[in-house]
């Protein structure tokens, strides 16, 4: 007799996605309190700079005890490294007109509140500003921006560099070859306009700080630490309720300043509608400008009669 052919099912192991992880922003407040934690932060900065950073210090800025009205708008730290450099990581959730002016404003502030009475300008300490940002700033579609001051030659357009006196008197020691050395520097991540689509290891902590989850192949510096520091059930009871209230806040933020957005444009749109039309600008004329369709047009000017009646 022939033997029936056994049959077996293939076996095909289910892969489980990754933990979701606490938010970096919230956990740099709340968690980073012991100086071994640094290790973490210290893995981000220097993917990001393309050299070994030691943190030495993290301190929460003023910004976060006198603002409370950005609380959970915008979280700012000061790191102090090994390397006597003073970096201020932000990050932000919501866009703001000014942005760039205001970050040069803080670099700025930072160095001159680092400058004590008596002090020579040599202990000007070098200022980096890191912005992670939830939001959409400037016109790029690279969602990694750098910038740096850059003197030049007038005429031949050349870096100019450090005397070999400036180096050997007071730059020297802190690496300096150029005067752009000594100047404030910003990089501005835009989590938006990542595709999650991972090239380097600088991008597995972009992944991450985009969506919380770490992969299993990630290889970055400080990642690894990273995913066993910032697993929720690492979190006492006090922790997870202040979590909890963080996400829950950001969420009413957000709703808050689109509804106000909102509103703010069709208040705008109403206004320059009656204006145009009070001018005998033809209705289609003013939808076709305000980006309106004709409908919309006609229930303002509509409306506008029936308030002006009563």
């Amino acid at each position: 007799m022939k033997k029936e052919k056994e049959t077996t099912q293939a076996h095909h192991p289910t892969t489980r996605p990754p933990e979701q992880l606490i938010r970096l922003d919230w956990a740099l407040r709340y968690l980073l309190k012991d100086k071994v934690d640094y290790k973490i932060l210290e893995g981000f900065l220097s993917e990001l700079f393309k050299k070994d950073v030691t943190v030495v210090d993290v301190l929460e800025s003023e910004s976060n005890k006198t603002h409370e009205q950005d609380k959970y708008n915008r979280v700012d730290l000061l790191v102090k490294t090994k390397e006597d450099e003073h970096i201020v990581v932000e990050f932000q959730a919501s866009s703001e007109h000014d942005y760039f002016s205001r970050i040069i404003y803080g670099g700025s502030k930072v160095l001159v509140e680092n400058l004590y009475a008596g002090d020579g300008y040599m202990e000007v300490k070098k200022v980096i500003g890191v912005s992670i940002m939830y939001c959409n700033v400037g016109e790029s579609e690279d969602y990694i921006r750098h910038g740096k001051m850059q003197f030049l030659g007038y005429h031949d357009k050349k870096p100019v560099m450090l005397s070999a006196s400036e180096k050997e008197n007071i730059y020297g020691a802190k690496g300096y070859a150029s005067p752009d050395d000594i100047c404030p520097e910003y990089y501005i991540i835009s989590l938006p306009k990542f595709d999650k689509n991972v090239k380097d290891r600088l991008d597995e902590w972009i992944y991450f700080l985009k969506t919380t989850t770490i992969q299993p192949s990630f290889k970055a510096k400080g990642l690894e630490k990273a995913k066993k520091r910032f697993s929720r059930i690492s979190l006492n009871a006090e922790e997870r309720w202040e979590y909890d209230a963080f996400l829950k806040n950001e969420g009413h933020q957000k709703s808050t300043w689109l509804t106000n957005r909102n509103d703010g444009k069709a208040e705008r749109d109403r206004e320059l509608v009656l204006s145009m039309h009070e001018n005998g600008m033809p209705i289609t004329d003013i939808a076709k400008w305000l980006k309106l369709n004709v409908e919309k047009v006609t229930q303002i000017l509509t409306a506008a009669k029936q308030v002006t009646k009563k």
